[in-house]
């Protein structure tokens, strides 16, 4: 097992990369106690299903078909009513 004090880790931080490199866990000392460990991270690759896409997918519909003129009118009426008619 490797150790590694919180000192050494600024005077040897190239051998905790070869380390990591080659797969190994790293204890990390502090004052004599074990307070961490360092490992290599490993990549994993998430394939989503259709089902899981769908349901994505539906968590953000609202249930509600506006089209872009709907949307402008209801945004321009909320305007008018929080600030006023336009001054011309």
């Amino acid at each position: 097992m490797n150790y590694l004090s919180t000192t050494d880790l600024r005077t040897k931080s190239a051998k905790l990369r070869d380390s990591l490199k080659k797969g190994e866990r790293t204890f990390l000392l502090h004052r004599s106690k074990v307070i961490g460990v360092v490992e290599p991270y490993e990549r994993k690759e998430f394939v989503s299903t259709e089902k899981n896409l769908k349901k994505f997918i539906e968590s953000f519909h609202t249930g509600k078909n506006y089209s872009y003129k709907k949307r402008n009118e209801m945004f321009q009426k909320h305007l008018e009513g929080k600030y006023g008619k336009n001054i011309p």
